[in-house]
C-alpha cells in the first residue's frame, strides 16, 4: 500500500509498503512521517484474512456511491442499499438487495457497553482489527463460516464510501470504476423518473446482472489499456521504475 502518501504522487518502489497479510506488521517500505501506514489498512488486512481467494481490495470514496451509501431501505441491524444495477457495464453490483451498507452506528459497533470492546472515536473510519473485520464479514452477510470469496461485490460505508474486491487486480479496478459510473447512471435515471410524468425506473433483473458481470469481466482486457493510457498522461504521473 501507499501509506499514508497520496496514491497519485506515488513513484517508485520505496513509496509502496508491503504488510503481513495475518499481523498487518510492515515488512518493508518507509513506515514515518507521510509514509507511515494508512489509517485503514484494517479495511485490507481483514479482508485478506477472511476470503483466501481474494486478490485485490480497493477501497473509495466516489462522490457518488457515497450519495448512495448514505440511503437505505429499512432501519435493521443489516440496511440494505438502494445501489442496483442500471445497466450492462454494473452487472457485478447485482438487483434489489445485493448491496450491504456498513454503518457502525447501526450494527452497534460504537457501543462498548453492549459489545465489550472500546472502539476508537466515531469518526466513521474502519482503522481497527475489529472494524475490519465486520467489514469483511458484512460482505457476506455475517453468515459463517464465511466463503472464500464474499458474497457481494462491495459494501457501501455510510458517509465514507465504499469497499470492492476482485480476484485479479484488474478486475477489482474496473469494480470501482463501475461502481462509481453507474451510481452516476441511477441518480441521473431517477431524476428524469421524478420530472417525468408516468415513467419508471427499470433496473437489471438478477440473470441479467448475472449475464452482464460474466461478459464483462471477459472484457476487462478491453478497458484495460485505455485506462494505462489515461494514467500515463496525467501530468501527476511519475514512474521512475519504467526505463
Amino acid at each position: 500500500m501507499t501509506g499514508s502518501m497520496p496514491s497519485a504522487l506515488m513513484r517508485a518502489a520505496d513509496d509502496i509498503g508491503i504488510y503481513d497479510v495475518q499481523t498487518a506488521a510492515p515488512i518493508s517500505g518507509s513506515t514515518d512521517g507521510h509514509d507511515s501506514p494508512y489509517s485503514e489498512l484494517a479495511i485490507h488486512a481483514e479482508m485478506y484474512k477472511a476470503y483466501p481467494d481474494v486478490a485485490c481490495v480497493v477501497h473509495s470514496h466516489a462522490k457518488a456511491v457515497v450519495a448512495m451509501a448514505n440511503c437505505d431501505t429499512d432501519d435493521t441491524d443489516r440496511p440494505t442499499g438502494i445501489l442496483r444495477a442500471m445497466w450492462h457495464m454494473g452487472g457485478f453490483i447485482g438487483a434489489a438487495g445485493d448491496v450491504p451498507i456498513f454503518d457502525p452506528r447501526q450494527l452497534r459497533y460504537y457501543e462498548p457497553e453492549e459489545i465489550g470492546i472500546t472502539v476508537n472515536k466515531r469518526d466513521l473510519l474502519v482503522s481497527t482489527p475489529f472494524l475490519g473485520r465486520a467489514l469483511a464479514r458484512c460482505l457476506s452477510d455475517f453468515t459463517f463460516p464465511l466463503p472464500r470469496l464474499p458474497t457481494h461485490a462491495l459494501v457501501l460505508q455510510r458517509g465514507h464510501g465504499f469497499v470492492t474486491w476482485g480476484t485479479s487486480l484488474r478486475q477489482a479496478v474496473y469494480r470501482a470504476v463501475y461502481a462509481e459510473e453507474n451510481a452516476q447512471v441511477q441518480q441521473m435515471s431517477e431524476a428524469v423518473v421524478r420530472a417525468t410524468p408516468d415513467a419508471r425506473g427499470v433496473y437489471l433483473s438478477e440473470r441479467e446482472a448475472r449475464d452482464a458481470k460474466e461478459m464483462n469481466d471477459g472484457a476487462i482486457v478491453k478497458a484495460w489499456p485505455f485506462w494505462e493510457a489515461q494514467v500515463r498522461a496525467h501530468p501527476l504521473y511519475v514512474n521512475e521504475l519504467r526505463p
